[in-house]
């Protein structure tokens, strides 16, 4: 009875076999397993860079300062195309939109008056150019008023306001005038804006200059649009006759001039 259970010689064979294939099967997954992790899987095979992701929560419209940011390693294929490498590229610019603990910051929803003009190109938002803590006030122009309507977008100019009587108070006297406002940005010439960040002669030069604009927008502060708000009458009022002018500035002239006369327009004229 014993004798008939014992396994022959060729089932020990085939056992043997069985086992081995087996013992194979599991080394070759091993193996497999093994070069996964090593290669971190398909995303893996490609090269880590550094990102730039919010550390946590930032708010709409909000200034990002350093401690909202934190640099992460992640496989090239995971980056978003406008990412940033450094933080360094993102501190000072402005959150277009909320973002979260994580998120990567990109140029389309952290950005500054530059980025977002590359974005827009021709057609940017004036709105994006207006320096820090200034306005954007339009004056009415002509080519006479406006230096022969060769002022451009970037240049620096000085306006003046001159009078012909008027029965308002705080007007002028006949052939008399006064400077309103010293050293303003042209922010635009009719509908041409100028470039963010282009402060030197050939960004300016880049601009064409147009002798047909009837308007010219100014950086201003509050103080200087409320100034320039309580002057402007359009050239066509012939009831007060006052008239602007602009002065055109050379290029990086900044210093104010002494010596002129000044408005000083009393409240409600």
């Amino acid at each position: 009875m014993i004798k008939n259970l014992a396994i022959g010689g060729s089932n020990r064979t085939l056992l043997f076999l069985a086992l081995l294939m087996g013992l194979t099967c599991a080394a070759l997954v091993g193996v497999y397993l093994s070069s996964l992790d090593t290669n971190g899987g398909t995303s893996g095979s490609l090269p880590s860079v550094p990102v730039v992701v919010a550390s946590a929560d930032i708010p709409a419209l909000t200034t990002i300062t350093s401690d909202m940011l934190t640099v992460k390693e992640m496989p090239a294929d995971l980056v978003l195309a406008g990412s940033f490498p450094d933080t360094e590229a993102v501190v000072g610019k402005k959150t277009q939109v909320a973002l979260v603990a994580g998120q990567q910051l990109l140029a389309t929803n952290a950005t500054d008056a530059t980025l977002a003009q590359e974005a827009y190109g021709p057609d940017a938002p004036l709105s994006l150019v207006i320096p820090e803590g200034k306005r954007a006030y339009a004056v009415v122009m002509n080519d006479l008023s406006a230096v022969g309507g060769l002022g451009r977008a970037g240049d620096h100019v000085d306006v003046i306001m001159s009078g012909a009587g008027s029965e308002a108070g705080g007007s002028l006297d006949p052939g008399s005038s006064c400077f309103l406002v010293q050293d303003v940005q042209v922010l635009a010439v009719a509908g041409t804006v100028v470039r963010a960040g282009a402060t030197d002669a050939s960004g300016v030069a880049a601009v064409d200059a147009n002798p047909e604009a009837k308007t010219m927008s100014l950086a201003v502060t509050p103080g200087q649009a409320a100034q320039l708000a309580a002057a402007q009458i359009s050239v066509d009022d012939s009831k007060v006759g006052r008239f602007l002018w602009v002065a055109l500035r050379q290029f990086g002239d900044h210093q104010p001039a002494s010596g002129i006369p000044t408005c000083s327009l009393p409240s409600g004229s």
